[in-house]
């Protein structure tokens, strides 16, 4: 994923790799706009220490854009026999360079927001985002399931004065 967004950045911007389990140390206090995580949160068992790093990168009224699988999509593809429960899961996907085994977390949805409110965010938008027409003419069958079942959870949060 790394070569792929330097790739696309095309040397207009800096690519760092870390993980969000260990402190956000290089990274100054106050001192982002916006934090924006796409499909990486549910990579981590405990959401509170990055939750506390992305407030404090943050300026004051900072936004923090999130997106990670949807519990409800989880807990059922997964047949899992607790929802409230948050479990390690081995998925496999299927990659140009063959399958690829990967391991995430699936948590109820109170542990997703949690996380968020209690370490400084208030919640702006919270979405399940729905496929557009324009894959129904790709991807007939998965338009159809995805109508029905929520793959994603996308979330704005932002820094409060708290």
């Amino acid at each position: 994923m790394i070569g792929m967004t330097e790739k696309r950045l095309n040397g207009k911007g800096r690519v760092i790799k870390h993980d969000l389990n260990e402190p956000l140390d290089f990274l100054n206090r106050n001192s982002f706009d916006i934090v924006l995580s796409s499909l990486t949160l549910h990579y981590l068992k405990n959401w509170d220490p990055v939750m506390k790093e992305f407030n404090r990168i943050l300026k004051k009224n900072g936004c923090l854009i999130f997106s990670c699988h949807h519990p409800f999509m989880d807990y059922t593809y997964f047949n899992r026999d607790n929802y409230f429960e948050t479990a390690l899961l081995e998925d496999e996907w299927d990659t140009n360079e063959g399958p690829v085994k990967v391991e995430f977390y699936r948590r109820p949805l109170k542990d997703i927001i949690s996380p968020v409110t209690e370490n400084g965010f208030q919640i702006d938008i919270l979405d399940e985002p729905m496929p557009r027409e324009k894959f129904k003419k790709t991807n007939p069958v998965s338009y159809k399931n995805l109508l029905k079942k929520p793959q994603f959870l996308f979330v704005r949060a932002i820094k409060s004065d708290l």
